[in-house]
C-alpha cells in the first residue's frame, strides 16, 4: 500500500497524471494510519459517476480516458522498478478448473449455478484450453511493456461534466497495454486510444487472453461467493465465452 501511494505521489507530481487520487501524507509522512486493526487513508475528492457500462463512456469524456491511458503508457517504465512486471500468471484463474475436473460440482451450494456449470462445461473446458495457449504464446514473445493501471473498467472511473478519473490502482504493473484496453476493445475509448497513437497497433488476441483470465477468476470468485447474480449476469458469458465457444 505504501509502495502504490508513493507511485501515485510520483505519477502526479512528476509526470502530471492529475485525473488519480492525491493521498495525503500522515504528520509521520506515511500515507496511512493504522490504528485498531483499521487502515485509515485520506485521499482528494474527486467529484463524478461511474458510467453505467464501458459503453456509456462516450465523448468527451472517451477521449479523456484514451488521453489518460496514453499518458500513463507514455510514463518510462524504468522510473519504476520497484512495480512489479507481468509474468502471465493464470493459476487463479485455472482454479476454475477443479469444479469441471472432479465432482465438486455436486458441491457446488446453487442448484441454479451446479446446472448452468453442467451445461456449459464443454464451452468453460474451452475458454480453460484458450486461455492456456494464449499464456504459452505471450510468456515468450517480446512484448512492449508499459506502466498499466490493470483494473480500469467502467467501475473504476468516475466521470462528470467535465473530466474523468481513474481510481483504485491496486493492481498497478509493468505490462502490454493491453492489459488496460482490453475492457474497452469495443468501445469507443479505444477508437480514441488510437486516434492519439495512430503508429499502434491493437494486439486483439493479447485483449482475449486479458478477457477470458477476468472472466475465469471472477467465475470461481463467484461460485466461491455463492453470488448468484455475479455469475449469472457476468459480461464474459457473451463477451468472451460465446466469442471462444462460436
Amino acid at each position: 500500500l505504501q509502495r502504490t501511494c508513493a507511485v501515485l505521489d510520483r505519477l502526479r507530481t512528476k509526470h502530471n497524471l492529475v485525473q488519480i487520487p492525491m493521498i495525503a501524507k500522515t504528520i509521520d509522512g506515511e500515507y496511512f494510519h493504522e490504528e485498531n486493526d483499521l487502515i485509515l487513508m485520506l485521499s482528494s475528492y474527486l467529484e463524478g459517476s461511474h458510467a453505467s457500462s464501458r459503453y456509456d463512456i462516450t465523448g468527451t469524456s472517451s477521449k479523456q480516458l484514451a488521453e489518460l491511458f496514453t499518458q500513463l503508457h507514455s510514463v518510462p517504465a524504468s522510473e519504476y522498478p520497484e512495480i512489479k512486471p507481468e509474468t502471465f500468471n493464470i493459476d487463479y484463474a485455472l482454479g476454475i478448473e477443479k469444479w469441471l475436473n472432479s465432482n465438486n460440482i455436486v458441491n457446488i451450494e446453487d442448484k441454479d449455478i451446479r446446472q448452468k456449470i453442467a451445461a456449459t462445461r464443454e464451452g468453460l473446458y474451452k475458454c480453460i484450453q484458450t486461455l492456456k495457449s494464449l499464456q504459452i504464446k505471450f510468456s515468450n514473445l517480446p512484448l512492449e511493456f508499459v506502466l498499466t493501471h490493470g483494473d480500469a473498467h467502467h467501475c473504476n472511473v468516475l466521470q462528470n461534466e467535465l473530466e474523468v478519473f481513474l481510481i483504485d490502482w491496486d493492481n498497478i504493473k509493468i505490462g502490454p497495454r493491453e492489459r488496460d484496453l482490453w475492457f474497452y476493445e469495443l468501445a469507443s475509448v479505444i477508437n480514441d486510444y488510437l486516434a492519439l497513437n495512430p503508429k499502434l497497433k491493437i494486439n486483439h488476441d493479447l485483449c482475449l487472453y486479458y478477457q477470458t483470465q477476468r472472466f475465469l477468476e471472477d467465475l470461481r470468485i463467484a461460485i466461491e461467493t455463492n453470488d448468484l447474480q455475479s455469475f449469472f449476469n457476468h459480461w464474459g458469458w457473451i463477451e468472451c465465452y460465446e466469442r471462444i465457444n462460436n
